[in-house]
């Protein structure tokens, strides 16, 4: 299962695209989405909703799911933050993981189980200036940034 953490603003508009790409090429791999956070109506201005839906202060997750099933994908919503106690059984079932994260503690946190359980991590980032990071990590001597 290829589990996404964070679906504000880089995980939302990574999560269509995904979506999309799923679509166009037949995959069909389920996802899990993990956030804790509701969106907002201050949301629609940069992250991937609509007003109306930013306004009824749902979980990011389950609106992110909704929008996956209109492309025929499914997806496990976890409206949860990742704590040390919830860590290993958030991401168990992960065959890659994919982190849009603003928030440099959950983001050791998924990096560090990444490592020790041997799961592939793309981590997304965005700083305050607008300029973007990525990151691959594979194992605890194979990762690149670009």
């Amino acid at each position: 299962m290829i589990t996404f953490i964070g679906c504000g603003f880089l995980g939302s508009l990574t999560l269509e695209e995904w979506a999309k790409r799923s679509f166009g090429f037949q995959l069909g791999e389920p996802l899990r989405l993990i956030d804790f956070d509701n969106f907002e109506e201050r949301n629609a201005a940069n992250q991937n909703v609509s007003r109306n839906k930013a306004m009824a202060r749902r979980p990011k997750v389950d609106v992110m799911a909704e929008m996956l099933q209109e492309y025929g994908l499914a997806a496990d919503p976890v409206a949860e933050k990742l704590t040390d106690e919830n860590v290993a059984r958030l991401l168990e079932d992960a065959s890659t993981l994919v982190s849009a994260l603003d928030n440099v503690e959950a983001h050791d946190k998924v990096w560090a189980w990444a490592i020790a359980n041997k799961v592939p991590l793309l981590h997304l980032g965005i700083s305050q200036v607008g300029t973007g990071r990525v990151e691959c990590t594979f194992n605890e001597q194979d990762s690149c940034i670009l």
